[in-house]
């Protein structure tokens, strides 16, 4: 279904693929949830590169890289110190 011209920062396949194609393939990919967590799907809008830690089963927290924390004082105090054992990854957000 083809994003609609309400949702303009909408990611079509191509720019997807694009994207993603500038990630190392080791990376993992996850899917941000929404802002409730569950609910409506929504069409992806952003794609970065972030740091993965899997909390139990089924869901995990993205974190920013170590040079991404490095340059935002903002980032370092939200987040603090990376988990030990988190891993790269690409981060797809959605457009809500």
């Amino acid at each position: 279904m083809p994003a609609s011209p309400t949702e303009p920062d909408a990611l079509t396949a191509g720019q997807l693929r694009d994207l993603l194609a500038r990630f190392p393939h080791d990376h993992i990919v996850v899917m941000a949830a929404d802002a409730d967590g569950c609910g409506p799907y929504f069409p992806a809008a952003a794609v970065v590169e972030g740091m993965y830690l899997l909390d139990d089963e089924a869901r995990g927290t993205a974190y920013p890289t170590p040079e991404a924390l490095a340059r935002d004082e903002d980032a370092r105090r939200r987040f603090g110190d990376l988990p030990e054992n988190a891993v790269r990854a690409v981060v797809l957000y959605p457009t809500d």
